[in-house]
């Protein structure tokens, strides 16, 4: 199990945190504060005020029970929210996570690149 004392959102992370351990946490999209493709999330309980949808990450750090977990919400196709669960590692810079989608028959895999990952920023280009 990972060392999870010095980082998450609203927490100053140690300098000497790796990429794995400063994503951690509840984290929501702040689409006002993304640019180009690329996503800027930040903490959970930062007030974002209203959105139709916005994209949440939970990352959960593996146990010795486990692997590492997500949990993130997704948009379907007839405008409905969903939560859905899957796992997600880290190599180098590369987050992938990886879920099945409702009615699915094949995971879902997303693939980013680690721009940024502090205390109270997460910011991820999809590759």
């Amino acid at each position: 199990m990972m060392d999870t004392f010095c980082v998450g959102p609203g927490n100053p992370s140690a300098p000497t945190c790796s990429i794995d351990v400063q994503v951690l946490g509840r984290w929501q999209h702040d689409a006002s504060a993304s640019q180009g493709s690329e996503l800027t999330f930040v903490p959970a309980d930062r007030e974002l005020g209203p959105a139709r949808f916005r994209r949440t990450l939970v990352l959960r750090d593996a146990t010795e029970e486990g692997p590492a977990t997500v949990t993130t919400n997704v948009l379907a196709p007839n405008d409905a929210h969903y939560e859905v669960e899957g796992t997600w590692s880290v190599s180098g810079q590369t987050l992938t996570l990886t879920y099945r989608l409702r009615d699915a028959t094949e995971d879902t895999v997303e693939v980013f690149e680690v721009v940024e990952a502090n205390g109270s920023t997460l910011r991820l280009l999809p590759r």
